[in-house]
């Protein structure tokens, strides 16, 4: 007989609706038996009793925006998160060059110009680093902060043409770099740096993995590249994932999955392909994003990181290939670029989705409604982007981070965190959806809140049906994959949802994580 295990004397939220109060759930073999009775196949005296004192269990929580990888790796790199000065940034760095020999690359990540107060420069880090190169990504991934030694290294000087899609930050008055780099010319710098090894790779999914079972994700969407990706099929070959991953295919890796006979839904319930990723444009922060009107105060219109006649034929090849298409859209420009892709592409049983989705314009509101297309959004950028997006998008925010707006439109939505962008906090993200308030009481759009229940929901069945698993996760109900998360208290009963914590992860029926 499989192993059993009951789950009991707790309040389970269980249905599709997560309306159905039931006290106990029974498992054998990770699946989900029995709701709300114990079956007289889990009464055997090998099974195993989780006692759930009385605390409030949910469908395990499904992450469906990371880079879970390369959040663990930077978990290993300087995090410059909330450092408030560029000269406390470059103390950071002076710390770790005091421990690196010279010459060696020295990474670190999540600075934000609007929180040092201005945009950094190379001579900032050469005051520190003068014999090692330094590469620091912005906060968004989009912008890499480098010193001159690192520029020197790849070959970047008062000559070098941006890349397409790129630009290098120049000084107006004699064309040197400025040592910031934007969007597809970060590869040039990226690219450089040492790449991790096989070990690398499984300590950070180690310290990411622990990570996550802390906040009550049992899976995540990753978009990560080959390496990363055959890391996680080693560890799911040795059964040391220890999280369900829906893996995200890199643009450039493509031709390589199509030529494997891979596509989107091929996988088992530890790991499953999924679309691949175009970057339409950048970011907000970065003023990269595309739009269709100017930033405010500016005449730039943002980045197009990939081209219509580039786009297209993709889009083609992938849903030829059985590969669906997720797309990085942030800028209502390019909101309506995917759109129109997406209204073009040929007809199939395929999911897409727009990843981001931050900034909607109203007239392109109509046109989602017949694509049913699924929203990968962020909550914690309400929070997080509250400032700069009225700042830059000024009387355009009413339809910035719409989430209740695009889900009447049509979407589906799943939620996300972006991390390392955001820590991947469910607990937070959801406070963020259903109060868009800022630590200083301010309400960002309160007509754009949605319920507990409705965020809740794109954290569960949202995910699943976005990696295509619905009939195998996102709710509590027999048959389904026993992943679990376990609450202080009940979050449709609390006015505080900030004030919950995780005390449990179950994850096929085996506790992974547990403060009980």
């Amino acid at each position: 007989m499989q192993p059993a295990v009951i789950l009991t004397n707790g309040k389970i939220h269980a249905g599709a609706d997560l309306d159905e109060i039931v006290d106990s759930v029974s498992i054998i073999g990770g699946r989900i038996v029995e709701v709300g009775a114990l079956s007289q196949a889990s009464r055997s005296a090998q099974t195993e009793v989780v006692d759930l004192r009385g605390h409030t269990v949910l469908p395990g929580f499904i992450d469906s925006h990371t880079h879970f990888c390369k959040y663990g790796l930077n978990l290993s790199r300087i995090n410059l998160d909330g450092v408030t000065s560029v000269d406390k940034a470059v103390a950071s760095v002076h710390e770790t060059v005091a421990l690196t020999a010279p010459g060696d690359w020295i990474s670190g990540y999540n600075w934000d110009q609007h929180t040092l107060g201005r945009w950094p420069t190379r001579q900032d880090l050469d005051r520190v680093a003068p014999d090692n190169p330094v590469v620091l990504t912005r906060r968004d991934v989009h912008v890499v902060w480098a010193n001159s030694k690192a520029l020197e290294m790849v070959g970047i000087n008062g000559s070098t043409q941006d890349p397409p899609g790129g630009q290098i930050d120049r000084n107006p008055e004699d064309g040197t770099p400025t040592g910031i780099v934007r969007e597809t010319a970060i590869g040039l710098l990226l690219n450089a740096v040492p790449k991790p090894t096989r070990e690398d790779w499984i300590a950070a999914i180690e310290r990411a993995r622990a990570r996550f079972q802390s906040f009550g994700v049992t899976s995540v969407h990753t978009m990560e590249g080959l390496d990363e990706f055959a890391t996680l099929a080693y560890l799911r070959q040795r059964g040391e994932l220890g999280l369900r991953f829906h893996t995200l295919i890199a643009k450039p890796d493509l031709d390589r999955f199509i030529e494997g006979g891979l596509r989107t839904g091929f996988g088992d319930e530890w790991i499953r392909i999924g679309p691949v990723k175009v970057f339409l444009d950048g970011t907000l922060g970065s003023q990269t994003a595309e739009m269709i009107e100017p930033f405010e105060g500016t005449s730039t219109r943002g980045i197009v990181f990939s081209a219509d006649d580039e786009v297209g034929p993709l889009v083609k090849k992938s849903v030829k290939a059985g590969i669906s298409v997720a797309m990085h859209a942030i800028g209502d420009g390019a909101v309506r670029r995917a759109i129109g892709h997406f209204e073009q592409a040929p007809a199939s049983q395929l999911r897409h989705r727009i990843e981001h989705v931050q900034l909607v314009h109203p007239d392109d509101l109509p046109r989602l409604r017949k694509l049913n297309l699924i929203g990968s959004v962020q909550p914690m950028f309400v929070i997080s982007d509250f400032d700069v997006a009225y700042k830059y998008w000024g009387p355009r925010t009413r339809y910035a981070y719409a989430f209740k707006t695009i889900r009447d439109s049509g979407m589906k939505l799943a939620f996300g965190s972006d991390c390392p962008v955001e820590i991947p906090s469910v607990i937070n993200a959801i406070d963020a959806a259903c109060n868009r308030c800022a630590p200083d009481g301010r309400i960002f759009h309160k007509e754009e809140r949605v319920s507990v229940r409705e965020a809740i929901q794109a954290f569960t069945i949202g995910g699943a049906y976005a990696s295509g698993e619905e009939h195998l996760k996102g709710s509590i109900e027999p048959g389904k994959l026993a992943d679990f998360t376990v609450l202080s208290e009940d979050p449709f009963k609390t006015s505080h949802i900030k004030g919950l914590e995780v005390v449990m992860t179950i994850l096929g029926g085996k506790t992974v994580y547990s403060r009980l």
